[in-house]
């Protein structure tokens, strides 16, 4: 199985594009998915060190998506960082809202 630093996960192509291109230019290897069904035939294939994940996706939300997380022990252990422009809901165990800064997000990803 690939390793990975992050798996961002948004359906939104212009914010998985900047957010990879951030994220790599940190020295960080990124791998992406546009919506959390993606999301989790990825973690099949690649480990990440964290899941940034987008709470509102076609498919499979990131809430849908981080109940099947937390289902799998193995997969529960990854953390993840909700990041959404919407309400957050209390599934989500640490959040960031769109628009965030760029510095404070490899920040957190970082940590």
């Amino acid at each position: 199985m690939e390793a990975c630093d992050v798996l961002v996960v948004d359906d939104d192509g212009d914010i998985r594009d900047a957010v990879s291109d951030l994220l790599t230019d940190a020295g960080l290897t990124v791998r992406t998915a546009i919506h959390g069904r993606d999301g989790l035939r990825l973690l099949t294939q690649v480990r990440p060190a964290v899941i940034m994940l987008d709470s509102t996706m076609p498919e499979m939300t990131g809430p849908e998506m981080l109940e099947h997380l937390t289902a799998d022990s193995d997969l529960a252990k990854i953390p993840v960082l909700n990041v959404t422009a919407g309400a957050l809901g209390p599934l989500i165990p640490a959040a960031m809202s769109k628009p965030f800064d760029g510095d404070a997000l490899v920040r957190r990803i970082e940590r």
